[in-house]
């Protein structure tokens, strides 16, 4: 629960702060998160390998697995995506409403 409540915490406080960002500083931080969620993953087999097999409430690790992963690949997906330059739009030089 607290890995959920940090990831939380985490994505709110980069997206906000990156908000106003130029594309680098955001790719920065996306860097940062998908390191940051690397590590949640190792996190996340040394607590399975601790749980306990006959407790009656089991906790479903490979769904948490794959929701990090599908976030991370969110990340990459959006990492590897060409940035697009706005296209100049340059007025009409001449008035059609005469």
């Amino acid at each position: 629960m607290k890995i959920i409540v940090t990831l939380i915490f985490l994505f709110v406080s980069t997206f906000f702060l990156t908000s106003y960002a130029d594309t680098e500083l955001e790719n920065i931080s996306l860097i940062k998160v998908a390191h940051i969620l690397d590590s949640i993953s190792t996190m996340i087999n040394a607590a399975e390998a601790q749980s306990d097999p006959l407790a009656r409430v089991q906790f479903n690790y490979q769904t948490l697995r794959d929701d990090i992963s599908l976030i991370h690949q969110g990340i990459m997906q959006k990492l590897d995506f060409p940035t697009i330059e706005p296209m100049v739009v340059h007025p009409l030089k001449d008035d059609f409403l005469k």
